[in-house]
């Protein structure tokens, strides 16, 4: 799934993670956005980038943990 897919379920059907099923990899990419958004300036930058551009971060994140996993 893309940032914007899960965003859409999670933000805009209520489901949870464990509802969409998520690997591993994902679940930890999305968690990790969530954490960096309550950094200053996170939110801003991450909103003006775009869809595009989110879900292709997003997809390198998943593709760097499951990579990365021990």
């Amino acid at each position: 799934m893309t940032f914007s897919e899960i965003y859409n379920e999670v933000f805009g059907n209520d489901k949870t993670l464990e509802d969409l099923c998520l690997t591993p990899a994902h679940a930890s990419a999305w968690n990790i956005v969530l954490l960096l958004q309550s950094r200053a300036g996170f939110d801003h930058w991450w909103e003006s980038i775009g869809d595009e551009n989110q879900n292709e971060i997003f997809a390198r994140m998943v593709k760097t943990i499951q990579n990365n996993r021990v």
